[in-house]
């Protein structure tokens, strides 16, 4: 063999091939062109060689298959190719490392793995029961990852067939093909293993012998084991674990050893070799045969033959061996396919008799366009017989022992209902036996789960009355787990499952069908089965809520008071104002030509859609109209330059609110699809006809808001400053009201959970709506991250789902405080309850963030927000952040009567304090310091304030100093302004927290503001988290606490 190997000089084909895969030379050919290769990992690490076999006669264009060989622990890539080098017939030839000469070969390094394919390598496997108490990671291995990397460098530079590339291996390598190749059905259309080691890892992976964790369509699976070898042990649960799934497998065994050689495989097991994995493609159908009674009796899990003393003493054996398909017809009406038995015709054998016939359960996989959803019920047509099955959850049908000949007969499968699209559950009712008191409810796909209800039904007698419909169509990319769901009852559930029952169960929501009419709509087991269904999905029950909450939507129709020009102006906001110019009236009715344009003034800030009306005028419009509109919500945006936002912004200039829109139809009266948010609209005329003129003959704005303004009554017997102050607060607050509490109807029209909290306390101050409050908590809970914590943010559309990947700590740590405030303002006991976990998650999840003695880190994985400012250290701040809401859960628990769920806390809080005067007092300038630089800001004054920390002198003090103190950081934003007002009241300066809302909220008064501002710094008008002010929102929820301020002050007579 060392004769015909001859390494030339290095070739680079880095340019055709990438970086990964650098060639090492050529192999001398054998008719072919062969190549090895040093690989390394997209990831780095070690470089492993691998030898490329080329097709002997491939033409330039054509493709050509993929086999993929893996090598045993004590061979190598050189073996592998040695046997492949040899003629077919070569009774020394290795059958699973044969190339045909049409195909590529790819022969793998795998023998330097550190993991056995998942088993450890310190692992030695016991010689009973193989390997059943070796750990097995939950990810795949570092070697199965390269394996992929190298099949799809192949598939993506060479001439391959994607649809058909098989992965082979012998021991260590068969262990590696079941365990890559199964798992991996949308790359390999079948696989081939040989005397596979330990293949316990796979039987654990796949769930065999539990809860089976299903695997979409593996590929098509023969597989041989020597009884004599101890490293097929637990192969009787390999077996009959794919058996159970339904999966192919093609299985032989005989005492051959621990060897894959023709020689010494064929003597023993003639039929090895029968079955062509070649023939199966990634892109057609196949058929799954499982129980079959030509099956033959396993030799495991007695022991393995040694000395010829095992029960079966030294017999051969298969399962499934004997079966085929062909002639497949796929369509969307119906699936079709041949079935037979093979004979000696097809492939000769000495050591074992054929059967004439034998029955076998049959599945069909890799169905591509006879569709079956989840629990569909399928009619079936085979040998003169016909029947109904039912699918399983993965959409799969198995008609059971089917009796198959020699001769072909074709099976023919066809829905029994239309089609939806939509994946359903079967519920089916059951009584149990006679005059027992409590009935089931027998859940088709979930067995073991009954519900307790009255029997209608006669003994033993199903009855179809529930299905459980999904929220999407198959292949819908959206989360089912966020979807609410939706009860209907009617007479027949699986028949309006099936022909829609759109109008009660939208898109979107799951749907619960109930059949049974009224005489069954009140039983006990409706309620059971919904919290059968919540089980399932246990965010179900909270987005449901989330979704039963949902407030109404108030709508006002607002027309335009006048219409104004820009005026720059170095005195106003950001250095522009508006000033009166004509009556709304002189726009209307009068001619238009292309470049004329009105800035339309309604008055007040606003969220909603704008409608326009358009005539002709003297003759008809001979071409489209097209209008630019940009909305505003203070004047500056009317006229600061667009370019500025899209050079440096460092969000989307997307939210700036310009849009040009066509109206191909004149006459005509439009609602622009889109919403604004804007006081102010400019519209010019971009484009109109040569011929016919135009007309403006009205414009109008429809407002929406859950927020009912005829609820907010003004503060009685407050200053004037006061009452514009509350009035302009309360007007933010109802523009950010929509189905949730929205941060901004600008931007982000998202729920945000720091703005949540302050949104609720304005809430609770004015119109005390708690739907919205109540809707938002539960959405935040509904979609949590998977550690239970709430959602950072959540968007509504197009589907509800948890909307920012990075947790703000200091948002997750104030959850359980906004669950307190909601209980104390709206005595709702339930919601409480429901958010109860969450707000334990919540706590769980901010401890992450502080180390052994107490303390923050600094650098600790979170997102540190606080306030959109920079230039300041966040630690000092999210400890404080984090002990405040630890004491609010102290306080919940306390009113839930649950201290014992969260014993440990009440020490770590203490513990938090102690460490923070330890750490971050500073007592020479007796103030709050953070991080190593000893940073001074506003906000650590004022979250240590809330969380008690020191004395009380000590609290007061450092808020009096740190306002005065140069270099100090000042907050940037309402929300930060928010929490120092907060820790003032806390330390007992209410005085103080007041005449701060007067200051800095009242200066966007003075500035002409009619909501107030997402940023604002009183000295700079241009201050901007995005770095450019047209981005800003200036209507931001988080502006609007005021309200909560200045009633909270009035009840406690504070001036």
């Amino acid at each position: 063999m060392k004769k015909i190997i001859a390494l030339l000089s290095i070739v680079s084909v880095a340019a055709a091939f990438g970086e990964c895969a650098v060639s090492m030379g050529l192999l001398a050919p054998t008719g072919r062109k062969v190549e090895t290769f040093s690989w390394c990992s997209s990831r780095g690490g070690e470089r492993h060689n691998m030898i490329l076999v080329h097709p002997k006669d491939k033409t330039q264009d054509s493709k050509a298959p993929l086999f993929v060989a893996l090598h045993g622990h004590g061979a190598s890539i050189i073996g592998n190719y040695r046997w492949e080098s040899m003629p077919i017939d070569d009774a020394s030839k290795c059958d699973i490392c044969w190339i045909p000469e049409d195909f590529y070969g790819l022969i793998l390094e795998v023998r330097r793995i550190e993991d056995f394919w998942g088993v450890p390598k310190d692992c030695v496997v016991p010689k009973v029961k193989g390997g059943e108490n070796a750990p097995v990671p939950d990810e795949i291995s570092e070697t199965e990852k390269r394996v992929l990397e190298q099949v799809e460098w192949a598939a993506s530079n060479l001439a391959v067939d994607r649809n058909r590339i098989y992965l082979g291996g012998a021991s260590m390598g068969g262990s590696g093909t079941l365990g890559l190749g199964l798992v991996n059905g949308d790359v390999f259309a079948a696989i081939k293993a040989n005397v596979s080691a330990s293949p316990y890892h796979v039987i654990k992976r796949a769930g065999f012998g539990g809860e089976l964790a299903r695997i979409p369509d593996p590929p098509v699976l023969v597989e041989y084991s020597a009884q004599n070898d101890r490293w097929s042990l637990d192969k009787d649960l390999l077996y009959s674990g794919m058996d159970a799934a339904k999966y192919s497998i093609y299985a032989y065994w005989g005492p051959f050893g621990h060897t894959g050689r023709n020689s010494r495989v064929l003597p023993k097991n003639d039929l090895v070799g029968s079955f062509n994995i070649f023939d199966i493609k990634l892109n057609e159908p196949y058929v799954a045969f499982s129980s079959a009674s030509s099956n033959d009796p396993m030799p495991w899990p007695d022991g393995y033959l040694k000395n010829k003393k095992h029960p079966l003493g030294n017999s051969s054996g298969q399962r499934n061996a004997y079966f085929r398909w062909k002639n497949v017809k796929d369509s969307s009406d119906s699936f079709e396919v041949d079935l037979r038995l093979i004979t000696q015709s097809d492939w000769k054998s000495s050591r074992f008799k054929y059967p004439k016939s034998a029955k076998a359960d049959v599945t069909p996989r890799r169905v591509a366009n006879f569709s079956i959803n989840a629990a569909e019920r399928i009619a079936w047509e085979y040998g003169g017989k016909k029947g109904e099955v039912v699918a399983d959850k993965t959409g799969h049908v198995t008609i059971p022992q089917l009796e198959i000949a020699t001769s072909p007969c074709r099976l023919t499968l066809k829905h029994i209902m239309p089609r939806t699209g939509k994946s359903v559950s079967k519920i089916a009712r059951v009584s149990r036996q006679p005059g027992e008191a409590k009935k089931g409810i027998m859940l088709g796909e979930y067995p073991g789960e009954f519900i307790s209800v009255d029997g209608v039904h006669k003994p033993g007698e199903v009855a179809e009355i529930m299905v459980l419909r999904e929220p999407f169509k198959s292949g819908d990319s959206r989360n089912k787990e966020l979807a609410p769901l939706n009860v209907v009852h009617c007479s027949d559930a699986y028949k309006t499952a099936f022909n829609g029952g759109e109008e009660n169960a939208p898109e979107g929501s799951w749907a619960l069908f109930i059949g049974g009419g009224e005489k069954v709509k009140t039983n006990d087991y409706v309620k059971c089965a919904i919290d059968f269904v919540k089980k399932l999905h246990p965010r179900i029950e909270l987005l449901t809520k989330a979704e039963e909450a949902k407030p109404k939507l108030y709508n006002r129709i607002l027309k335009p008071r006048r219409i104004v020009n820009a005026v720059s102006d170095k005195t106003a906001f950001q250095g522009w104002k508006v000033d009166s110019a004509a009556e709304v009236e002189s726009a209307f009715s009068r001619p238009l030509s292309r470049g004329e344009e009105f800035i339309f003034d309604f008055g007040e800030h606003l969220v909603g859609y704008l409608t326009v009306s358009l005539d002709g005028f003297e003759r008809p419009v001979d071409a489209p109209v097209r209008l630019e509109f940009n909305f505003a919500e203070v004047p500056s945006e009317l006229e600061l330059s667009r370019d500025e936002c899209e050079k440096v912004g460092t969000i989307s200039p997307s939210w700036v609110q310009d849009e040009v829109v066509n109206f191909d139809f004149v006459p005509g009266v439009y609602e622009l699809p889109r919403r604004y948010a804007f006081r102010y609209v400019r519209i010019r005329v971009k484009q109109c006809s040569n011929g016919g003129k135009f007309c403006l003959k009205g414009i109008s704005a429809r407002a929406v808001s859950s927020g009912d303004f005829a609820k907010y009554t003004p503060i009685d017997g407050a200053s004037e400053i006061d009452k514009a102050i509350d009035r302009v607060s309360a007007a933010t607050l109802r523009d950010s009201m929509q189905t949730c509490l929205e941060d901004g109807p600008k931007r982000d029209r998202r729920l945000w959970l720091g703005d949540l909290r302050l949104q609720a306390l304005a809430d609770y101050a004015t119109f005390h709506d708690f739907d919205v409050v109540k809707r938002s908590l539960y959405l935040v809970a509904g979609c949590a991250f998977e550690d239970g914590s709430p959602a950072t943010a959540v968007y509504e559309k197009p589907q509800t789902r948890n909307a920012n990947g990075r947790q703000i700590l200091d948002y997750t740590a104030l959850f359980p405080l906004m669950v307190l405030e909601y209980y104390k303002e709206s005595g709702d006991r339930q919601t409480v309850e429901d958010l109860w976990p969450t707000a334990k998650a919540a706590c769980r999840k901010v401890l992450t963030a502080v180390d052994e003695t107490g303390l923050v880190r600094e650098d600790n994985g979170f997102w540190n927000f606080i306030d959109w400012q920079n230039g300041f250290n966040r630690q000092a701040s999210e400890q404080g952040a984090i002990i405040y809401g630890l004491d609010s859960m102290c306080m919940l628990a306390k009113e839930l009567s649950k201290e014992n769920e969260i014993k440990d806390i009440p020490a770590m809080i203490e513990k938090m304090r102690r460490r923070a005067v330890e750490v971050l007092w500073d007592n020479e300038r007796g103030i709050w310091v953070s991080g190593k630089d000893r940073n001074i800001s506003w906000m650590s004054q004022a979250y240590l304030a809330l969380a008690k920390a020191g004395t009380e002198k000590m609290r007061r003090g450092a808020l009096s100093r740190v306002r005065s103190l140069e270099g100090a950081v000042r907050p940037r934003t309402p929300y930060a302004y928010h929490y120092f007002v907060e820790g003032l009241w806390a330390a007992n300066m209410k005085s103080e927290a007041i005449e701060l809302v007067r200051e800095y909220w009242g200066g966007m008064v003075a500035k002409g503001a009619d909501t107030f501002w997402e940023a604002y710094d009183p000295n700079d008008d241009f201050v901007s988290p995005y770095r450019s002010v047209i981005l800003n929102s200036y209507c931001h929820a988080w502006s609007c606490t005021p309200s909560y301020w200045l009633r909270k002050a009035k009840r406690e007579n504070i001036k």
